[in-house]
């Protein structure tokens, strides 16, 4: 029986859940995953690649009851033909989540997520587009009965690469599930996410499900598989991680 009050971590979900670090709680996430052919952004260009994140490394911080500060960056190596480094740098994201309502008997939970995606990926072999993103986000989470669900909707403005002071502004949405087992210390996970109304080759869309394995309260093990859903997205995609929870300070 998984151990009550026990919040698994997202990974391998990219939609995220309302709640919130308790106060000084750190997790730490290393991650890789592979996606297989990949349209670059913004060109809608078929490039026969694999795209491996490698390693994919996360940081998230409880800094209060409501409030968490999140951190992820990738390495990138690509294999595509006449590339000049296969592996590079990805970009970093910055993330504030905010959970502003608890979950009652009829209505869900809610947060509000804000993130900035900054241009440090290598830009010139399609790992990056070498400009600001911003995200905001509405967070939605509710149990029905032992099920876990969320539902994240917002906006998501990219940066343009190709036209000096543009943008692509995009709706950003992700679906969840989350689903414990009562015999063993797991939980099966699926999603669908994605961007969609882009302008410039940006309706990306993925299906991915998996598991999370508690091996220990404090050591997480996940797996996933996935599929595009759209002509710009992947073909599929496989990963695994590692999450690991600690109390680092405490906060008055």
């Amino acid at each position: 029986m998984l151990t009550p009050g026990f919040a698994f971590a997202d990974r391998p979900l990219v939609t995220e859940e309302v709640d919130t670090l308790a106060p000084g709680d750190i997790e730490l996430e290393l991650a890789f995953e592979y996606l297989d052919d990949p349209e670059v952004p913004f060109t809608g260009q078929e490039v026969n690649r694999g795209f491996v994140k490698l390693p994919a490394v996360g940081l998230n911080i409880g800094l209060g009851k409501i409030v968490e500060l999140q951190a992820d960056f990738d390495g990138i190596y690509l294999d595509q033909e006449g590339i000049d480094r296969e592996y590079d740098r990805g970009d970093l994201r910055l993330w504030t989540k905010i959970k502003a309502k608890e979950e009652g008997d009829f209505w869900p939970a809610l947060g509000v997520r804000f993130g900035i995606k900054l241009p440090t990926a290598a830009d010139e072999d399609g790992r990056g587009t070498d400009e600001t993103d911003f995200f905001a986000l509405f967070l939605l989470s509710k149990h029905f009965g032992s099920v876990y669900t969320h539902l994240n909707l917002g906006l998501g403005i990219l940066g343009d690469p190709n036209q000096r002071n543009s943008q692509d502004d995009v709706m950003v949405y992700g679906l969840a599930i989350e689903l414990p087992l009562e015999s063993i210390p797991m939980r099966l996970v699926a999603e669908v996410n994605g961007q969609a109304f882009s302008n410039e080759h940006n309706n990306v869309a993925s299906a991915r499900c998996g598991i999370q394995y508690k091996i220990t309260d404090s050591f997480i093990w996940d797996i996933f598989g996935g599929g595009g859903l759209t002509r710009e997205s992947e073909d599929w995609s496989v990963g695994a991680g590692f999450t690991y929870r600690f109390h680092a300070f405490n906060v008055e």
